[in-house]
């Protein structure tokens, strides 16, 4: 049983893994400017500082390769947060997490304009950590059950969110651009925020792989862990921390993208993944194909323009969400317990 669980495993990484390379091939294929795979190959191949190669290697590569940087950070941040708190409905967004990451963010671009992109990771990574430790904190010493939990996270959530768009309403003159980040996209990227980001992702995994055993063993409940020689409040710490380093860099560079971190790890839950090792893995590769994906529907709505890639998922994370949450309800799954 075990080795047909690892064939799946292998089977569907691969499967996804060959997925990420031809959406990646067909989100740099469109755009306004006509370029075909024979333009692509021989921009990688040999660079002549054409038009064209200046599009591909300026433009449409740096945003293809963000997206599966902030794809798979969301649905792994996502993925964990779903394992700490038990609560399929959890997510960096419905905790707050992201709106903590997005107000500082904004604070930052309203009045200290002439900070650079440095300035609002770090910021993000204030915004967000001060409201991953609260929730963290006020569930535990509450002692609130999964349902009581999202709903804190819900309510901190719209708080931070009515804060930001006052912070806007009051200083229409500095939020033009604030505008159009606030739905989220990737049209902006540059190697310099794949740059910015990539160490904190590559933090991240590591410190994901090493708490990947505790994790498990975290399913079984916190006294069941304790009991078994596990160290829960230090997992609990460094998870937390990974899912702020992941959400908070995203949001400071992409803007608060919604729902990648909520739908994934449902999917990849029918995949076969047999221990989270496997499972956040699979999130990092398909969630990297969720973002990708929605980029590409994102530049078909309104062809040859573009709409934010942040329309797109919040769409379909709000109908998955609202299916998600009924289907929980009727089954039990999230109680007032």
């Amino acid at each position: 049983m075990d080795s047909v669980k690892k064939s799946k495993f292998i089977g569907f990484a691969f499967a996804g893994i060959f997925a990420v390379a031809m959406l990646l091939l067909i989100d740099i294929l469109i755009g306004m400017s006509h370029i075909g795979i024979k333009e692509i190959i021989d921009s990688i191949i040999n660079y002549s500082g054409s038009k064209q190669d200046l599009i591909i290697r300026t433009v449409r590569l740096p945003r293809v390769l963000l997206c599966i940087l902030i794809g798979a950070s969301m649905a792994i941040s996502g993925l964990i947060m779903q394992n700490l708190t038990r609560n399929p409905l959890a997510s960096p967004q419905i905790l707050g997490i992201n709106s903590g990451a997005t107000l500082s963010v904004v604070v930052i671009m309203v009045f200290f304009p002439l900070l650079g992109y440095k300035a609002k990771i770090l910021g993000a990574f204030l915004g967000a950590g001060v409201i991953g430790l609260f929730v963290h904190v006020i569930g535990n010493v509450k002692n609130l059950s999964p349902l009581k939990i999202t709903l804190v996270g819900i309510s901190i959530q719209l708080f931070l969110s009515s804060i930001t768009k006052s912070i806007m309403l009051f200083n229409e003159s500095k939020t033009s651009d604030l505008v159009f980040w606030m739905i989220g996209g990737v049209h902006h990227a540059q190697f310099i925020h794949i740059m910015a980001i990539l160490p904190w992702f590559i933090l991240s995994i590591i410190l994901t792989i090493l708490i990947s055993n505790s994790m498990d063993t975290l399913k079984m409940g916190d006294s069941v862990a304790i009991s078994l020689g596990e160290n829960v409040k230090l997992t609990k710490t460094v998870a937390t921390i990974v899912v702020i380093l992941l959400s908070s860099s995203s949001v400071a560079i992409a803007g608060p993208i919604s729902f990648i971190g909520l739908i994934t790890p449902h999917i990849i839950s029918k995949l076969g993944g047999r221990n989270f090792r496997q499972n956040f893995i699979l999130c990092g590769i398909y969630g990297a194909n969720l973002l990708l994906l929605s980029d590409i529907i994102s530049k078909l709505l309104k062809y040859p323009y573009e709409s934010p890639v942040g329309t797109v998922t919040s769409f379909i994370g709000a109908v998955f969400y609202i299916f998600l949450a009924n289907k929980e309800m009727k089954r039990g799954g999230v109680s007032e317990k």
